[in-house]
């Protein structure tokens, strides 16, 4: 395990105390720079939480299908993956995400649920704080409001932690 590796699962156990991931959320650069993890002065670092109704997906600058570290939902890694082979449907999938996954799996996602994608550049890395929810699947009501009522598109993330570059 890196050493960059360790201080993120270090980083994904403090998220537990509030006044840590507020501080976190507002001063990301400067807390994972006192954790041990160069940041270069050009990088700026955005930090974006998964509530009950909101997911973010960051779009990496490099992406290798079996790269789990990447998007451990399936769905989000065949999205990235398409995204990165062709610039109209990565255009799409960061300006209508939901539009974007309806195309890529012909079925809809539930209306109270928004869909949030961020770019990393070289220049701009997007961290990813997961929603604390033990479900991996929908909920009864969001699985009612997908068109025919039924649907194989699970979103929600794991327990509360944290998806980020494993390198800046």
């Amino acid at each position: 395990m890196s050493g960059q590796t360790e201080i993120y699962q270090q980083v994904s156990h403090r998220l537990q105390s509030e006044d840590f991931k507020n501080r976190f959320v507002s001063q990301p650069k400067l807390i994972l720079t006192e954790m041990g993890i160069n940041i270069p002065d050009a990088v700026q670092v955005d930090v974006h939480e998964d509530t009950a109704t909101v997911r973010n997906f960051v779009i990496p600058v490099k992406f290798a299908d079996e790269d789990e570290s990447v998007a451990s939902n399936p769905l989000f890694r065949k999205a990235i993956a398409l995204a990165h082979r062709d610039a109209n449907f990565k255009a799409e999938l960061i300006n209508n995400p939901k539009s974007a996954i309806a195309q890529l799996t012909g079925e809809s996602l539930p209306a109270d649920l928004d869909i949030c994608v961020y770019e990393n550049t070289p220049t701009l890395k997007h961290l990813v704080i997961f929603v604390d929810s033990a479900s991996e699947e929908l909920g009864e009501k969001g699985l009612k409001t997908v068109a025919g009522g039924v649907s194989s598109i699970k979103l929600p993330g794991p327990t509360l932690g944290l998806v980020a570059p494993l390198i800046f």
